[in-house]
This record gives structure tokens, C-alpha cells and sequence, in this order.
């Protein structure tokens, strides 16, 4: 979606890297799908594509259980999802 938006815009890369302050390898990893990235550098990215991040609750099947070492930290109980 990023690289499509971008191509709309008829920006470059390098252009998009420019406006958002970030460097134009950091452009391609969002547009190929890195799996990690600065939170910070890519609002920048998406607020200069006018692009916005939604985070949605998943299904409870689909949630983290709780091991030892978080239910010791923050005193959950350890069927509770988190």
C-alpha cells in the first residue's frame, strides 16, 4: 500500500525519504516488508503519504498466553491472555 500511495503522489523514493526525514533504505524496507522498523520513522512515512496505522484487537484465540516471567512481573495469572 505505502509504494502504491507513494506512486500516486508521483514521489520517488528518494523524494518520500526526503519529506519524512528518514533515509531512502528505510523507504524500501516499508515498501518490501520489513518486519522490523522504527514506530517513529514510519508514522513520519504514512503521515507524509496522508497514510494512517489502526491497531485492531484480534480474536482471543489469537492472543498471547501468559508465561512465568510477565505473570511475575505484573502479577497476572497465568491462563489470563495478554
Amino acid at each position: 500500500m505505502v509504494s502504491l500511495r507513494r506512486e500516486e503522489l508521483d514521489l520517488r523514493q528518494s523524494e518520500l525519504a526526503e519529506l519524512a526525514g528518514c533515509s531512502t533504505r528505510f523507504v524500501h524496507a516499508v515498501e518490501t516488508g520489513k518486519p522490523t522498523l522504527q514506530l517513529d520513522k514510519l508514522l513520519a512515512v504514512l503521515r507524509v503519504l496522508g497514510l494512517h496505522l489502526a491497531l485492531e484487537r484480534g480474536q482471543r484465540n489469537d492472543a498471547v498466553t501468559v508465561g512465568p516471567e510477565l505473570a511475575g512481573l505484573y502479577g497476572l495469572r497465568r491462563d489470563q491472555p495478554t
